[in-house]
């Protein structure tokens, strides 16, 4: 039997009182989790995991039936083996350390580098092969594993011929996969259309690596210089030479303020949350990331009102807090509470301390 006060505490979430729309979003984040090689540490996460377990014990999220398998190679993924489509390092603000050790990360000597930078793109790593020029297949990818195969569901979204790799055999173009447009892009949305073959017509691929058997395409500036010559979409990007350590902090910040001046007059038609910096002589590559928090970090402010309303699903609350910055563009001031039981667990009051973390940009109380 249900438990009423699981099935109360369920109604006060995004879901509404659906367990098949928690269990879709519980294996979307699953998915993420394996593709992204990231896991998601946020309690809003766990409890909706024990809340589905409690009510759905049986459920297809908690089988192996919706992990995802690596896809075996074929002669035609000998692109995908030879240059692995692997997780650039992340930073999260622009302090010294953090900078130096990024600078650190990418480069293979201490003399100047050239660097080419992109906005860094919300969305998920895709492989995509072409073979002679015509388009063979799309695949999600993590390293040198296929963990999707979606050439169906998106084929219509890209050119089935490109004049411009004709006499290659195999051309590879990795970028992400993401939304149409420049509104909030959460990746899990992006896995839930690709899993349920729904509304993919609504997505969109932004290239930034070209790879051939037969020919170089020079540095990461000259791939997009490339790729941009061809019917396949690329971001806005900026090319800086010769710099070393001392000047990065600078060039980061600088690039940084004209990639927002930049999207502020022309609307870049995606969603980024930062900056990639890529090392022209050997592709590895840092992000610095100013507007998003990892959710394992937990951040302390002080309660400064307490604001009660109600709706149809019953009481909640705001928390207005002491400012708090938790990355260079992201400052929390509130907590929303759907329970107002958690004034009694958190001994919140006016004055009190209250910590919390962040998912999707947004402040939750922690519970540790």
């Amino acid at each position: 039997m249900i438990n009423n006060n699981t099935l109360l505490e369920l109604n006060k979430t995004e879901f509404g009182a659906s367990i098949n729309r928690l269990e879709s979003y519980l294996i979307d984040t699953k998915q993420f989790e394996i593709i992204s090689g990231q896991q998601n540490y946020d309690n809003k996460t766990k409890r909706y995991k024990e809340i589905l377990k409690s009510i759905k014990p049986k459920s297809l999220m908690f089988s192996s039936k919706t992990d995802l398998e690596e896809i075996e190679n074929t002669k035609y993924d000998k692109l995908l083996v030879d240059f692995p489509e692997s997780m650039p390092m992340c930073i999260y603000g622009a302090s010294n350390d953090n900078i130096l050790n990024a600078y650190k990360h990418i480069v293979d000597h201490t003399n100047s580098i050239g660097i080419t930078a992109i906005p860094s793109v919300l969305g998920i790593a895709v492989s995509v092969t072409y073979i002679s020029g015509n388009l063979y297949k799309v695949y999600v990818v993590r390293d040198s594993v296929k963990l999707m195969d979606i050439t169906n569901d998106v084929k219509s979204l890209l050119p089935s011929y490109i004049d411009a790799i004709k006499d290659n055999n195999i051309t590879d173009f990795r970028g992400k996969i993401t939304t149409k447009g420049n509104k909030l892009t959460n990746e899990i949305d992006i896995i839930h259309r690709l899993r349920t073959h729904i509304n993919t017509n609504e997505l969109q691929f932004i290239f930034y690596c070209v790879y051939s058997d037969t020919r170089q395409y020079g540095s990461s500036w000259e791939m997009i210089e490339f790729i941009k010559g061809t019917e396949l979409s690329v971001p806005h990007h900026a090319l800086i030479r010769n710099i070393d350590c001392t000047l990065m902090m600078d060039a980061v910040i600088q690039l940084k303020e004209f990639f927002t001046d930049l999207n502020t007059k022309e609307q870049f038609p995606y969603t980024y949350n930062g900056i990639q910096i890529i090392n022209n002589q050997n592709s590895k590559s840092f992000i610095y990331n100013y507007m998003d928090c990892p959710s394992n970090k937990i951040f302390e402010s002080t309660v400064k009102s307490i604001l009660i309303n109600s709706n149809t699903s019953g009481m909640y609350a705001t928390i207005k807090i002491v400012d708090t910055k938790c990355n260079d563009e992201l400052v929390i001031s509130s907590i929303d509470v759907n329970d107002v039981l958690d004034f009694v667990n958190f001994n919140i009051s006016i004055g009190s301390k209250v910590q919390f973390y962040i998912s999707d940009r947004k402040a939750y109380l922690y519970k540790s």
